[in-house]
C-alpha cells in the first residue's frame, strides 16, 4: 500500500527527530511545523506518538531488511550481507537506527513504572 506525501513527510520529520533528539524529545506540534501543516494531521495519520514511532521503526526495518535481500542476490554471504548494510547505514546516516531511541525510552517507562504504584504513564506529549 503506497504513503501519501503527507504521511511520508510526517514520517520523515518524525524519523529525524527522533534519530536527533529521542522519542520523547519531539511534539506532534514540533513535527506539523517541519512538514507544514497543522497538528491535527498528523493526528489524523498518526493517532497516538507511539502509532507514529511504531511506523517509522517499521518503514526503517523495512528498507533495512531490502537492502539485506539485495546484497543476498547479488551472492554476499548472510553475514557479510548484514555488517555491510549495518556499515553502509551508519555512514550514511551518522546515526544511530531510528528504533534505538524508542526502545530506550520503552525500557525507562518500564523501570519507572516499577518503581511508581500510582500508575502514571511514560508515553510523552503528542500535542
Amino acid at each position: 500500500m503506497a504513503m501519501s506525501d503527507t504521511t511520508e513527510a510526517i514520517m520523515d520529520a518524525a524519523e529525524e527527530r527522533i534519530r536527533r533528539t529521542g522519542y520523547s524529545g519531539f511534539s506532534f506540534r514540533e513535527i506539523a511545523a517541519d512538514v507544514g501543516v497543522k497538528s491535527a494531521s498528523v493526528h489524523y495519520h498518526f493517532p497516538t506518538k507511539e502509532k507514529l514511532a511504531a511506523a517509522v521503526a517499521r518503514r526503517y526495518t523495512d528498507r533495512f531488511l531490502e537492502a539485506v535481500d539485495h546484497q543476498l542476490a547479488g551472492g554476499e554471504d548472510i553475514v557479510e550481507a548484514w555488517r555491510q548494510v549495518f556499515r553502509v547505514a551508519l555512514q550514511r546516516d551518522g546515526r544511530m537506527c531510528p528504533a534505538a531511541p524508542w526502545g530506550r525510552h520503552r525500557k525507562i517507562c518500564r523501570e519507572k513504572s516499577a518503581t511508581k504504584s500510582n500508575g502514571s504513564s511514560c508515553s510523552g506529549s503528542t500535542s
